[in-house]
């Protein structure tokens, strides 16, 4: 599996004029590649460990009366497929968005995209061209400490074949 490590940074608080701006970070080790390491450096694949550096810009404004939060970013990352099938010699450039609204009180919707280029060279077959994903959430807020979110995501294309699409279910209780 991939193991994550994140850290990001708040380099600049949101305004009334200006959004938010996050500097990150990612490590991600994947343990599981090993064995597949000499079919998959033909196609590119470097090692199985790589990071992932993000700028994000977040704003939140009142739209009738409700919260209307859109982010937007960058990720410069050698990730193969999320780092999923390890992690290649070049750096690629993508960027994500977020959007969520409080259509009422304690219930807020959202969409996420994120850009997943094509890290390995195409093979037919094997690899083929990478999509990239977009998710739906839903998230009730029964009070401060505690929420519930459904969500729906298509993930595009893993390795040779649709990744499939997937539905989650989260609680949160903060203390």
């Amino acid at each position: 599996g991939t193991h994550t490590f994140s850290v990001r940074y708040g380099l600049m608080q949101e305004t009334e004029t200006h959004p938010a701006i996050t500097a990150g970070v990612q490590v991600k080790y994947n343990m599981g590649r090993k064995r597949l390491k000499k079919v998959l450096t033909g196609f590119g694949y470097d090692a199985s460990w790589g990071m992932d550096f993000s700028l994000t810009a977040s704003k939140t404004w009142l739209v009738a009366n409700r919260p209307l939060s859109v982010s937007g970013g960058l990720r410069v990352s050698n990730s193969a497929d999320l780092g999923i099938f390890g992690f290649d010699k070049a750096y690629h450039l993508g960027a994500e968005l977020g959007v969520s609204y409080e259509v009422c009180d304690g219930l807020t919707v959202g969409y996420e995209y994120r850009f997943k280029p094509d890290s390995y060279k195409k093979m037919s077959g094997v690899f083929e061209t990478t999509e990239s994903w977009h998710a739906l959430t839903a998230t009730y807020r029964a009070n401060d400490n505690c929420n519930l979110t459904i969500g729906y995501g298509n993930f595009g294309t893993f390795g040779n074949s649709d990744a499939a699409c997937a539905w989650m279910l989260q609680g949160h209780w903060a203390f």
